[in-house]
């Protein structure tokens, strides 16, 4: 590969809003880009070797095992997306979109995983959520309260 196009493929893996990961068949992480720190707070050198698994949240993490071995075991399904809880260094939890892919006749010799922060919106659509509830809840005493007039 020419040195111009992997030095820039480089500075956009460093550089980029999500974090990149690769993982094998077993979720173990053999790289992770310096994301990782902004956005949760690990040293990208601390979570290499680590199963990636272990970051999600406990009611999430059989869904999030699933998929992968979804997209490890059909060929024909190049990609998935999950939402699930990932546990920052500090202990909270943040939200997170990630999307996986199963092409690893690569150089990469792994599992691609790109992870987005999504507290915000998560946060935003329970918020919705929560307003949609109230508001079925007045329109039901509304409609009894019409009823018995």
């Amino acid at each position: 590969m020419d040195s111009v196009i992997g030095g820039r493929l480089s500075a956009l893996v460093e550089h980029s809003q999500d974090i990149i990961m690769i993982v094998d068949e077993e979720g173990t992480i053999s790289f992770v880009n310096e994301a990782v720190d902004r956005i949760l707070g690990y040293e990208s050198d601390e979570m290499t070797g680590t199963n990636a698994f272990e970051y999600i949240h406990p009611d999430d993490r059989a869904v999030v095992v699933n998929r992968l071995s979804d997209v490890i075991n059909n060929p024909e399904h190049v990609t998935d997306r999950s939402t699930h809880r990932v546990q920052h260094a500090d202990g909270h939890w943040e939200w997170f979109e990630s999307v996986g892919s199963n092409r690893t006749n690569t150089a990469l010799d792994g599992y691609v995983i790109n992870s987005r922060e999504i507290t915000e919106r998560k946060k935003y659509e329970q918020r919705l959520e929560q307003q949609r509830d109230n508001l079925d809840l007045l329109n039901q005493m509304l409609r009894h309260d019409i009823r018995n007039d």
